[in-house]
């Protein structure tokens, strides 16, 4: 058993040798996006007592945690893997666009209320072409 340890970590730490070798502007890039993620929750923790700022550190958190896991995964020689957990990413970082156009939906996720995202994607469309926010 104690033989199969290493080949456990061979694939990452082939992957982390290899991007620290031939990659490191891209390794330092993802670190950085961490590091910002990181930042952002944190001034999100600072305001908890506001629902808005509660609400978006969350969803911030469990964004950061899921490309955390892909980017692990990834390391670990498993990124088909990694894939499974792209989609409830991208549906966080869409749940913190819907909570910067639209703030008050903030409370309807306190009460688990949120719509689908098909619903939340319409809402967003019709507040971008209306003016109130440009992306």
């Amino acid at each position: 058993m104690l033989r199969s340890k290493p080949a456990l970590w061979r694939a990452r730490t082939e992957a982390l040798t290899f991007l620290r070798r031939e990659r490191p502007a891209q390794i330092e890039v993802i670190q950085q996006l961490f590091t910002l993620a990181d930042d952002c929750i944190d001034a999100y923790e600072v305001q908890a007592d506001n629902p808005y700022s509660k609400v978006c550190g969350l969803t911030t958190l469990k964004a950061k945690n899921l490309a955390h896991g892909m980017y692990s995964l990834a390391l670990d020689g498993l990124a088909q893997e990694a894939g499974a957990l792209a989609r409830p990413f991208i549906e966080y970082t869409e749940l913190l666009t819907y909570f910067r156009m639209l703030p008050e939906a903030v409370n309807d996720a306190l009460v688990g209320e949120l719509p689908s995202a098909g619903a939340s994607g319409r809402k967003r469309l019709k507040v971008s072409t209306s003016g109130i926010d440009s992306i």
